[in-house]
């Protein structure tokens, strides 16, 4: 929703179909798989991506879906757990911040999936979009106190 009221055309696209209900955030979502992506090559000029690379096997092969799927010159936004992010720093800013009912239970619940899967260091993602023909032209540790990595990534062959 937040890229349609800036006047973007979005498309969502998760494997689970019942992340769209009640009802989707924006107007296009489709079911699939991010390591084999329904679309056509270079259709999008922004591919984000939040929260899946920590979950996948292989993170590679869904960013070299992403490239495929980025115009020439175009970017994608990465946003995955960072090292900082552990279920006792959750509880302690939870905690702090006084987050009660779904806030504290969402934020502690992403802390213990992290802590199961991988966090990201920036130089780890930097190899990674390397090997995937992408070039990390910035990151920044967000979401409270660096819960989170965000990074920017640009197709390197445009």
């Amino acid at each position: 929703m937040l890229f349609h009221h800036m006047g973007c055309q979005a498309t969502g696209i998760d494997l689970d179909a019942s992340m769209f209900r009640p009802e989707p955030l924006w107007g296009q979502v489709v079911c699939g798989d991010a390591q084999s992506l329904p679309f056509t090559s270079g259709r999008f000029n922004l591919v984000t991506s939040s929260n899946l690379l920590f979950y996948l096997p292989s993170p590679l092969e869904a960013l070299l879906e992403m490239h495929r799927m980025v115009a020439p010159g175009g970017r994608i936004g990465l946003l995955n757990p960072s090292p900082r992010l552990s279920v006792a720093a959750a509880r302690e800013v939870a905690e702090r911040r006084g987050l009660t009912g779904t806030a504290r239970t969402s934020l502690i619940d992403w802390a213990q999936r992290a802590e199961n899967h991988q966090r990201w260091l920036p130089d780890e993602l930097e190899l990674v979009c390397q090997s995937a023909k992408l070039t990390l032209n910035r990151w920044e540790y967000s979401v409270g106190p660096g819960f989170a990595l965000f990074a920017i990534a640009q197709r390197s062959d445009a």
